[in-house]
């Protein structure tokens, strides 16, 4: 069952099948079939009038385009006056622009304008730079701001001169605190060494065989490192002994082992015995 007045129908005059979804040609703007949708199959008119070809330029051989109501030897002309870049073409490619340097016997140019921001003068890329071309105006310059030049460099004198003494002064007082710091370090250690021969005690030590053992203990040593001393030191064998003090002959006990030479009576100096016990 046909819908004629949905879709339409191929306008080719053989065909005029009924297509829901017809194609239109976009150069005759009428609908097709799907057999006949392209322009050689329904042969269109309005694509067969856009017929166009390419033809090389001899000068410049650029591709040209030549349409089907055009003259090639109308197209080439027009083409070679207005476009092609050939030898013998009627327009030639124009020639770049140059900017010649303005410095006196310069002869160098650039195609692009090198212009000094000071002078606003055009140079070449050699004389491009002030001191290149000894710019006019940092001669002024140099001629106006001499004086004050002058006043900065007696300024930075001044400056320096008073660093320099504040810098000296610095220096003075270090080394004064360094003399000061060295000669209380050897007042402390002239001290110390007093103190320290204060507070020696020398011991003289008669052992069993007659040989004597001396020894300098301080103050604050206790009797058991004199009796660690004669165990240590002692030449005459390894029997039990005791000691005795030449102004108390009683002998020392073990409780006398943690007290000091000072607590002893032993200070500054004292003579012991060792008698076999």
């Amino acid at each position: 069952m046909e819908f004629p007045h949905l879709g339409a129908h191929c306008n080719v005059q053989y065909c005029k099948q009924l297509d829901y979804l017809p194609f239109e040609c976009e150069f005759c703007k009428l609908k097709f079939c799907a057999e006949h949708k392209d322009c050689k199959q329904h042969r269109c008119t309005k694509y067969e009038s856009r017929d166009r070809r390419v033809e090389p330029c001899p000068e410049c051989n650029e591709m040209i385009l030549v349409l089907e109501n055009q003259h090639l030897d109308e197209v080439l002309a027009r083409h070679l006056y207005s476009e092609c870049q050939g030898p013998n073409s009627s327009k030639q490619p124009p020639k770049p622009k140059s900017f010649p340097c303005t410095l006196q016997g310069c002869k160098g140019k650039e195609f692009v304008q090198v212009i000094c921001d000071k002078c606003k003068q055009n140079f070449c890329l050699k004389h491009r730079f002030p001191t290149g071309h000894k710019c006019s105006h940092d001669i002024k310059s140099n001629n106006n701001t001499s004086p004050s030049l002058f006043k900065t460099n007696t300024t930075n004198t001044t400056k320096t001169t008073t660093t320099k003494k504040i810098e000296s002064d610095y220096l003075t007082q270090q080394r004064k605190q360094q003399e000061e710091l060295r000669a209380v370090r050897a007042r402390q250690q002239e001290s110390y060494k007093t103190n320290q021969e204060a507070s020696v005690c020398e011991i003289n030590i008669l052992l069993t065989n007659g040989e004597m053992l001396k020894k300098k203990f301080s103050k604050n040593d206790t009797f058991r490192e004199i009796q660690r001393y004669i165990n240590q030191f002692r030449t005459d064998g390894r029997g039990p002994y005791a000691i005795i003090s030449e102004t108390n002959p009683a002998p020392f006990s073990v409780n006398d082992l943690d007290c000091t030479i000072g607590e002893l009576n032993l200070y500054p100096s004292a003579n012991l015995v060792i008698v076999v016990s």
